[in-house]
């Protein structure tokens, strides 16, 4: 029996299609057609896995090479989360690597603050500088886009006093992490497991888009599972689920209205619940008493026929599971409805927190949204990968607050692009992306078994110069390929590193976050575990945890006594940008999927108003106006007004990117509205329009 390889079955190939076009033998030449086939197909048959970070999901992907550089990410097949999947931003991500604007050397200011005037320095007299103002600095602030394997251990030796994280990861302790509702944080939904889910004003498809979460509700409704939308717009998330339209800002009361009949009905889990709220089901009887049908109907136009309907399916449809935003008035009446039917931990249902494996969960002390509205002077302000002057609500008073020097003493910023709030720093240090630094994700599946995947770098490799002038090189990397950031970027756990050294010389920081990650992994796996990780890049727990014990909640004082009554006028509603995250708004790469910010009008709305698709509007809230264009949409309430955020830069010099322009910037939109844990309340503003 002949056995052919690939190379020889391609050779014969392609003699034969060469034969069929000519009407004769192939011909040799120089140079054939196929010369750079090898180079071509490389990148197929070594793939590097990796974890995009684009979101919190961090998916395990596969990142492929065309000699030196990243041409291609894809999922990793074997990742119980994304398992295969993944969505623009991880290629977007990519983008970010190449894209020629990004900043890759220190720099230090040379004029005043916002000039955009800068020297560069090296990275020696970069971190001396940062270092010398955090040995003398009394009030300190870390703020982190995402949380890093290194940060909670360099915070404690810095002695950094307060820690704001934009996306915390799931089920880490923290601000609007659902501990409130569920006595620990929530770590995720079990929706392939599910019969029934709704959804009250969550858009797991839209802004909120996590990789694993589309899998789950996708293969739930295939599967036959009763999926349903509550809010004001359908979105891409309607393709799955069935669309109820309510008037912006009434989800909490449909799902009020659900509860109040599960416990008219005596349908309720009373034993379920015993472990995690401490309220009786009388108490809630009571509370919930204002909430009749008719009340719910009145305020979000669900008749009380239909509303009885749904509560009867999401009830007798068990496992069910509801889901909302954390942190609002939606989210609070889910968790009574999840509480109700023993959706908590259980099959199907709502999970939280099964603690740290690996990676020590880091202090964080406020949400930046509270620590902004609060604007106590501070000594060093470090952000790293965040931009707070873009992010923030209020317009343009973060920025005004970082460019007081009186304010804030020395502030410090670690990115990939000059962003808004990079353009006020003293000290701008090039920050490595996530493809091209070391670190750990780790989580835990719906099921309960805790999960790992490697970050690690997958760009270019260094070569033997580099290494030998490299301090934090080891000698046996010289001997293997050993990838490095572009230009002198550094990720955040090297600067970490870096200054935790300087701060406790004799503390036994590991050289660098590779020897962190290995010593780290051989006390659990011994010697060896970090290369086997490398070549898999994810590990999976055969056991499940269970989960974390917490303290009962009380929510019946999180509920309002009487059921509001039905505003009038038109509602601004936020919409997330599915494509780019906000603390990357100043680099272009994904704007070629979505570069432009409508706002969206129902045509009903439109033709009162004298509008046509296209048109400019005026949008005026308390805290100030904006110019955009409108698009109408049937798939949107008619008291609703949807922006999307990520767009536009008001308030920001303009230096004519066509990335930044396209849209408003719709948090300027929003004052501050903070929630008793100090998270930012984005839901729907009062907002009037008229034409441009």
């Amino acid at each position: 029996m002949t056995v052919w390889d690939r190379r020889t079955f391609l050779k014969i190939g392609t003699a034969g299609t060469a034969g069929m076009v000519v009407g004769g033998p192939a011909r040799a030449t120089s140079k054939p057609w196929n010369a750079r086939a090898d180079r071509i197909l490389r990148k197929y048959r070594d793939p590097a896995p990796t974890v995009c970070r684009s979101c919190p999901a961090g998916c395990a992907v596969h990142a492929t090479r065309d000699g030196d550089r990243v041409v291609q990410v894809q999922g990793n097949p074997g990742a119980p989360t994304n398992q295969g999947s993944v969505c623009a931003r991880a290629y977007a991500g990519l983008e970010r690597v190449y894209d020629p604007n990004r900043v890759l050397h220190p720099l230090r200011r040379a004029g005043p603050r916002g000039s955009g005037r800068w020297e560069r320095i090296s990275w020696e007299t970069a971190l001396d500088e940062l270092a010398g103002h955090l040995t003398g600095a009394n009030r300190t602030v870390l703020h982190l886009g995402q949380e890093d394997v290194l940060a909670t251990e360099a915070v404690e030796a810095l002695g950094i006093g307060t820690v704001l994280v934009d996306e915390p990861l799931p089920g880490r302790p923290g601000p609007a992490d659902g501990a409130d509702l569920y006595g620990t944080p929530v770590l995720g939904y079990d929706f392939v497991r599910a019969h029934t889910v709704y959804l009250f004003g969550a858009l797991p498809l839209d802004g909120a888009f996590r990789v694993p979460e589309v899998r789950a509700l996708t293969a739930a409704r295939a599967a036959g599972a009763d999926v349903r939308l509550f809010g004001p717009f359908q979105g891409a998330t309607g393709s799955l689920a069935e669309w109820h339209p309510v008037p912006p800002g009434t989800e909490a009361l449909v799902a009020l209205g659900i509860a109040r009949w599960i416990l008219d009905e005596g349908e309720a889990d009373v034993a379920a619940m015993r472990p995690y709220v401490a309220e009786s089901v009388n108490d809630w009887v009571a509370l919930l008493a204002p909430y009749t049908t008719k009340a719910v109907a009145d305020a979000t136009g669900i008749s009380p026929e239909r509303l009885r309907r749904l509560a009867v399916r999401f009830s007798r449809g068990r496992p069910a599971v509801a889901v909302a935003p954390l942190g609002g008035q939606a989210a609070v009446a889910a968790a009574i409805l999840n509480h109700l039917v023993g959706a908590v931990n259980a099959t199907g249902g709502i999970q939280t927190a099964r603690g740290p494996y690996f990676i020590r969960p880091l202090p964080v002390s406020m949400p930046p949204e509270g620590w902004f509205a609060a604007r106590e002077a501070v000594d060093v302000y470090w952000a790293v990968d965040a931009d707070p002057v873009y992010g923030q609500p209020g317009g343009a008073g973060a920025a005004a607050f970082l460019a007081d020097p009186d304010a804030v003493g020395f502030t410090v910023v670690s990115g990939t692009h000059l962003t808004g709030t990079a353009r006020l720093a003293d000290l701008f240090l090039p920050l490595a992306t996530p493809y091209e630094c070391w670190g750990l994700v780790e989580g835990c599946l719906p099921d309960g078994r805790p999960y790992l995947f490697l970050q690690q770098p997958v760009t270019r490799p260094a070569s033997e110069p580099d290494k030998l002038k490299d301090p934090g090189a080891e000698p046996l990397s010289l001997f293997e390929p050993w990838p490095r950031p572009l230009g002198e970027a550094r990720g955040p756990g090297d600067v970490l590193l870096a200054l935790a050294r300087r701060a406790s010389p004799d503390s036994g920081f590991a050289p660098s976050v590779r020897a962190h990650l290995e010593e780290l992994l051989r006390k659990s796996w011994g010697p060896g575990s970090l290369p086997a990780l490398r070549r898999r890049g994810l590990w999976v727990a055969e056991e499940a945890k269970a989960p974390d014990p917490g303290p009962q909640v009380r929510l019946a004082e999180r509920v309002p006594k009487e059921v509001p009554a039905p505003g009038d006028g038109l509602q601004l509603v936020r919409l997330e940008s599915a494509v780019v995250p906000g603390r990357f708004s100043s680099a272009r790469w994904g704007r070629e999927v979505e570069h432009e910010g409508n706002a969206w009008l129902h045509p009903g709305t439109a033709r009162a108003l004298g509008v046509r698709s296209g048109d400019e509007i005026v949008l005026t809230t308390r805290e100030g106006e904006a110019r955009v264009e409108v698009r109408t949409l049937r798939g949107l309430h008619p008291r609703a007004v949807a922006v999307p955020d990520g767009f536009g830069r008001d308030g920001e010099p303009d230096d004519g990117r066509w990335w930044e322009t396209g849209g408003t910037a719709v948090r300027a939109l929003y004052p501050v509205r903070l929630r008793p844990n100090g998270t930012q309340d984005w839901g729907p503003l009062p907002v009037s329009v008229r034409k441009g």
